[in-house]
């Protein structure tokens, strides 16, 4: 079973992510913080599968520094930011082969792209 790392500082975006990842089948972690998510990649990181990460987080390292750690322990993490914001930053601060989705969103959409993701 998949794991997916969910790094989302709202409460309310968080549980229902955990929801919907969960019932798609995946395995889910997830942190409220970017220094949650850093050490949760420090400590798991070969076992995620993909990181879901909010760019604006409101404590500690930013979605962008959450995912340039994340590669640096698996260089082909597969990673995809989610933000209300920053999509014109996306191009600079990104890192390679990775994938900007716009809030609001819809999970039945976001858990297409995770699959996608996935398969290659």
């Amino acid at each position: 079973m998949p794991l997916i790392l969910y790094t989302e500082d709202d409460a309310i975006l968080q549980a229902e992510g955990d929801m919907f990842l969960a019932d798609a089948g995946y395995e889910v972690m997830t942190a409220s913080t970017g220094a949650e998510a850093c050490a949760l990649l420090r400590e798991h990181g070969p076992r995620v599968s993909a990181l879901i990460t909010d760019i604006n987080l409101s404590d500690g390292p930013d979605g962008w520094r959450v995912a340039e750690v994340g590669r640096e322990i698996r260089g082909s993490l597969p990673v995809l930011y989610v933000s209300a914001s920053d999509g014109d930053a996306f191009r600079a601060r990104g890192v390679r082969n990775s994938i900007w989705s716009p809030k609001p969103f819809e999970w039945p959409r976001l858990l297409r792209t995770v699959s996608h993701m996935l398969a290659h």
